[in-house]
């Protein structure tokens, strides 16, 4: 029996026993039950439970802050050279108004998916920060999306306070029903990481990707990514 067909039997079960609503036994819901979805490390969409933040991260962050190098994944490197798809209408915007893809076009966009409530997400805090102070005047523009991990998503001010706290000046929008996640990322597959990371080009292009929950500043990664920003401004200059 593969894996996808036990966890299904498995949400079936629960679902009949009363432990678990019957629409996510199907894969029809976003969320598993439960109030603080990021304590037990698990978020389910489609019926795939994907594991990150919580008390994870921080054996996460100690593992990979001695990488010397860093490649993407295949995951990420099927995405890249494919159009960026346009945000979910049910996006919610904190600190500005609403944006689409396609009025981005003509301006390097960088996107990161993020949760307040992650020590690897804050680990990133510095590189996107980086980013929106180094390069937001020669057009960079810079996109935090708050995807929530609880069962009744997290509101605006909630939003808001945490990227207040992070030092954040660029667009925060917020996915509570992972809707543009599913979009950009999940693409109903199995995903180790739900925070990730996009690099876009004036043509709506995505150009550069990474999937591993934390960028952390001065890592390969960053140093990748950063690399790749001066290549679209500069070209474009």
């Amino acid at each position: 029996m593969n894996e996808k067909r036990l966890l299904q039997l498995i949400l079936t079960a629960a679902s009949v026993s009363g432990l678990l609503p019957a629409a996510l036994a199907e894969g029809g819901a976003t969320y598993t039950p439960g109030t603080d979805q990021h304590l037990d490390m698990q978020h389910q969409v489609g019926a795939k439970t994907f594991v990150d933040c919580g008390r994870s991260s921080e054996a996460d962050l100690a593992a990979h802050r001695s990488e010397k190098e860093w490649k993407p994944s295949k995951e990420i490197l099927e995405l890249i050279g494919k159009p960026a798809p346009e945000f979910a209408d049910d996006l919610q915007w904190a600190n500005c108004k609403p944006k689409t893809m396609k009025e981005l076009r003509g301006h390097p966009v960088f996107i990161r998916f993020w949760y307040r409530n992650c020590a690897m997400c804050d680990a990133s805090a510095t590189v996107m920060n980086e980013l929106q102070n180094k390069y937001a005047k020669d057009g960079l523009i810079v996109i935090g999306i708050h995807h929530s991990k609880t069962t009744k998503g997290d509101s605006i001010e909630e939003v808001r306070k945490a990227a207040e706290r992070l030092g954040y000046k660029f667009p925060i929008a917020l996915d509570n029903s992972w809707n543009t996640l599913e979009r950009f990322w999940i693409h109903s597959e199995q995903r180790a990481y739900s925070s990730a990371s996009f690099l876009i080009n004036q043509d709506g292009t995505i150009v550069w990707g990474h999937d591993l929950g934390r960028l952390e500043k001065d890592s390969p990664a960053a140093q990748s990514l950063y690399e790749a920003v001066n290549k679209l401004i500069g070209f474009h200059k």
